[in-house]
């Protein structure tokens, strides 16, 4: 009786696992195939290859590359009001008779015909000579805002970078996590497996049981958290280099070497503030706005011009014959209602506050430096660390491997 009943245990195992096996070879083509797809648009990109997307597709980057083209605009029109301005006219009149006569459209005695139709065609003339160096000063400050432009692209530049860098090691990290998180879910798992054969064997409790199933769950949630967050880091990374499409993004790729922080702050600090490109934009601005300071004091200066103009005018009745004209010409607003000195205080107004932004600019950038220092500092250290308890975490799983293997340990 014992036999048939140990008999009937062994092919009742025999069928689970015959069903087991089943079911795996027909889910396999499947699961291989979702892999693959998987793969298929999983895309590998390297640090390297992030730094050059950002630097091409970045929308920020971009953004400065369109105001930097508005800065030379504004520059070619600043610098065209200083030289002479061409114009061209054309028209065509008709006018009653009695328009142009002394007495109108009374009845009088027989008078001289006047004409009726005029065309003309002109060409005019007109240079600036002074007016309160107004041309001189917006030229001046276009071409400083130019400058501040390209130092706003260099600005860009670097921060793409840097938010590339920062975005790549996010997402290496975040797939590291997320490895882990899945080869601790798959040992959860397992010990779940081993807590409830032993308790079936009488070797465990029921309450084993319930909790390698919850450390099981647990890592499950662990799991989906790390995977999520790979998810978040690789579409933070995508916006970050302006990359279009909808595969994954893997981090793969070389890794740069770490290098030690300085143990003197004071000449990085010297050198930041030297030649830090957000310092020299601001610099750059205020010179900007001094120059639109000066332009606008223009206002309360008359502008002198030299005007010439040539052209041909014909009429029905008087003939066809060309004309010309040329003089100088002086125009003064004696009153503008204070429009001028108003213009000219949002100037200098405008001076003072580029110039507090610069001093603000600069204590934020050291205080930045010491920040980021101290960070330098504590991950050097903190990696230094963490080397040390991987090679000790790496000798203390030899020593239980040996434990075990000699008997000496259990499998938990």
């Amino acid at each position: 009786m014992t036999d048939l009943t140990s008999w009937s245990q062994l092919a009742l195992e025999r069928c689970r696992l015959g069903v087991v096996v089943a079911a795996l070879a027909l889910l396999w083509p499947a699961t291989v195939l979702g892999a693959e797809a998987v793969a298929a648009t999983r895309r590998d990109i390297t640090l390297d290859e992030c730094v050059a997307l950002a630097a091409h597709l970045s929308p920020a980057l971009a953004a400065e590359r369109s105001r930097l083209a508005q800065a030379e605009a504004d520059d070619v029109v600043a610098r065209a009001a200083l030289l002479p301005r061409i114009t061209a006219s054309a028209s065509v009149t008709e006018q009653n008779p009695e328009r142009l006569s002394p007495l109108g459209s009374t009845p009088r005695p027989p008078l001289p015909s006047l004409f009726t139709e005029e065309a003309l065609f002109a060409v005019r003339g007109r240079w600036v000579l002074f007016d309160g160096l107004r041309g001189w000063n917006a030229h001046a400050a276009t071409e400083r805002a130019l400058d501040a432009g390209r130092a706003s692209l260099g600005l860009a530049a670097a921060d793409a970078t840097l938010l590339a860098t920062q975005g790549f090691f996010r997402l290496l990290a975040a797939q590291e996590l997320a490895r882990v998180a899945r080869e601790a879910a798959e040992r959860q798992l397992a010990f779940e497996r081993l807590a409830s054969a032993l308790a079936e064997a009488g070797r465990g409790s029921r309450l084993d049981v319930a909790r390698a199933r919850a450390q099981r769950l647990e890592a499950e949630r662990a799991r989906v958290a790390a995977h999520e967050a790979e998810a978040v880091a690789a579409a933070q990374l995508r916006r970050v280099t302006g990359l279009d499409g909808s595969e994954a993004l893997r981090a793969r790729g070389p890794l740069p070497e770490p290098v030690p922080p300085p143990t003197d702050d004071g000449p990085l600090a010297a050198r930041a503030l030297r030649e830090s490109q957000d310092l020299r934009r601001l610099e750059l601005q205020i010179s900007a706005a001094r120059a639109s300071a000066r332009a606008s004091l223009g206002t309360f200066f008359p502008e002198i011009s030299v005007q010439g103009s040539y052209g041909w005018r014909g009429r029905d009745v008087g003939g066809r014959a060309p004309e010309w004209l040329a003089g100088a010409y002086a125009e003064w607003a004696v009153f503008e209602s204070g429009a001028g000195k108003a213009s000219a205080d949002r100037a200098a107004a405008r001076v003072r506050e580029l110039e507090a932004n610069r001093r603000a600019a600069a204590l934020q950038l050291e205080a930045e430096l010491r920040d980021a220092m101290g960070a330098w500092r504590t991950a050097h250290a903190a990696a230094a660390s963490t080397r040390e308890a991987i090679e000790a975490s790496r000798e203390a799983l030899e020593a239980a491997t040996a434990l075990f293997g000699t008997g000496r340990a259990s499998s938990l």
